[in-house]
């Protein structure tokens, strides 16, 4: 195994603890600058999520009500469920950079996937750490936060076990032995990580690891600080530990320092296994089947295991996606009648036929790419709606492209849009087509195992097709688009 191999290995024992699993990235289709990307906005997006939190501190009821209001519960969960779903994230990325060594016969182009994995594992940290110092000066609100939110989906004991996760000597003795290591390679002539010190797009990633890693030593004092009745041999192991003589002790009694790294490996990684769902995979002749079920205008449910286009309610379909068709098929007068903008049209790429909100906002896809990505449920609704209806629908959807992502669920904020929003927005209010919304974290909103309820109920949708894992052999789609679609919908959604 190679030095960087043997490096990066170790470094990536620091990040197992966090406890949410995903799918590993394509060997062949990694997109850097896309994870980065993602990376910016979840930064952003937590950081307005910590100054709701900081401001519910400051400006609280319960001060003066002695409790704490249903306004300000639904608020809480509201900012927990979406804290959730971003920490998810971010361990998502995480994951599709675990297996960093099998991406490249290139080195520094797996260096590269460790930058980002690693930079995604301490955002996870400051995230969590934020999230810890926050709130722990309240029993109350501590409380409130390790109640159950059945609705959500959360569960109980939410902040004691991000607490744990923070505290375990282990991992924070992992993690300041990572950072020791990564600073050596870093700073030696010649590494590949020393290189990427000169790259415009890795510059700011390796910048901002300075300021987690300080991030990380200062929160974790406050935190221990804090809890240290709750955590008194914790706190007294880490503040008599050298973490440089003890990393000097593994190089001199493994015999070297690559020998040393191996031998860290060893001793702290383990037998690691994900227990995540493999995705289905299609063949050819399967894509092109679905494809041709499509028309322009269907309504398209997904459930993808481990997926961030999953950044939505809990169900058995966690993403919605609106069919378009084939621009290429269409008229002068069909692009005057969409009256797409020139901003708009720039996102749309030869081969798009979808639209849909994913965590980087509302963007032109193609349906092929998503069955070629991590599908492991699909749903194809079709709305019983005159054709000068459905264009004025497809119409619709199109005035939201470039709108950013909406982290809040607020359908009643009509600039930012989750994925079932783009569905709404488009169809609600044509010809009896009526979406029922419901309370969930604290807002108003339409989850995609909804969108299915009101097929079923209304009769306004008709169930195309229904896809879902054959049972008898493992990973292969099982593709109905017979009456028995209806009945396996309705099983799964437990009607």
């Amino acid at each position: 195994m190679t030095r960087m191999k043997l490096f990066h290995t170790a470094t990536f024992s620091l990040i197992i603890f966090f406890g949410l699993t995903s799918t590993n990235l394509s060997a062949n289709n990694p997109s850097f600058e896309r994870d980065i990307q993602q990376l910016s906005i979840f930064k952003n997006v937590l950081s307005e999520m910590f100054q709701e939190m900081m401001f519910i501190h400051k400006y609280s009821e319960r001060n003066e009500l002695g409790y704490i209001s249903n306004i300000e519960n639904d608020r809480i969960e509201n900012l927990l469920y979406r804290y959730l779903l971003v920490r998810k994230s971010l361990w998502n990325i995480i994951e599709q950079y675990r297996n960093y060594d099998t991406l490249s016969e290139d080195e520094l182009y797996n260096t590269k996937a460790f930058v980002i994995g690693y930079y995604s594992a301490l955002m996870l940290y400051k995230a969590s750490g934020h999230f810890i110092t926050i709130n722990m000066l309240e029993d109350e609100l501590i409380e409130k936060l390790n109640e159950p939110y059945y609705k959500s989906g959360i569960p109980e004991g939410t902040f004691d076990h991000i607490f744990e996760s923070l505290t375990l000597p282990d991992n924070l003795d992992d993690l300041d032995i990572a950072r020791e290591l990564y600073i050596r390679e870093l700073y030696e002539p010649g590494t590949h990580l020393n290189k990427l010190k000169s790259d415009s797009l890795y510059i700011p990633l390796i910048s901002e690891l300075e300021e987690l890693n300080e991030f990380h030593i200062n929160h974790r004092e406050k935190i221990l600080t804090h809890f240290v009745l709750l955590t008194p041999e914790i706190t007294n192991q880490l503040r008599h530990s050298s973490i440089k003589k003890r990393t000097e002790y593994l190089i001199d009694k493994a015999g070297g320092q690559f020998e040393a790294i191996k031998a860290f490996v060893v001793t702290q990684v383990g037998d690691i296994k994900s227990p995540v769902k493999s995705p289905l995979i299609f063949t050819h002749l399967e894509k092109t089947f679905i494809k041709n079920l499509l028309k322009p205008g269907d309504i398209i449910l997904t459930f993808s295991e481990g997926y961030m286009s999953n950044i939505f309610l809990p169900g058995i379909f966690k993403h919605g996606i609106m069919y378009i068709g084939n621009r290429n098929t269409w008229t002068q007068k069909d692009w005057d009648t969409m009256d797409i903008s020139d901003i708009n049209k720039q996102v749309i790429h030869t081969g798009d036929d979808i639209i849909e909100a994913v965590s980087e906002g509302v963007i032109s896809n193609s349906i092929l790419h998503v069955l070629d990505t991590k599908i492991n449920r699909l749903a194809i609704l079709r709305p019983q709606l005159h054709e000068h209806d459905i264009k004025r629908a497809i119409k619709n959807a199109h005035a939201y492209l470039g709108n950013g992502y909406d982290f809040s669920f607020d359908f009643n904020d009509a600039g930012t849009q989750v994925c079932t929003e783009i569905i709404y927005r488009s169809y609600n209010g044509l010809g009896e087509i009526s979406f029922p919304l419901i309370e969930r974290v604290g807002n108003m909103t339409l989850s995609g195992d909804d969108i299915c309820k009101y097929a079923i109920d209304s009769g306004q949708l008709q169930i195309i097709a229904l896809i879902d894992e054959d049972t008898k052999k493992p990973g292969t789609p099982l593709i109905t688009t017979d009456s028995n679609a209806p009945k396996i919908l309705r099983d799964l959604l437990g009607l």
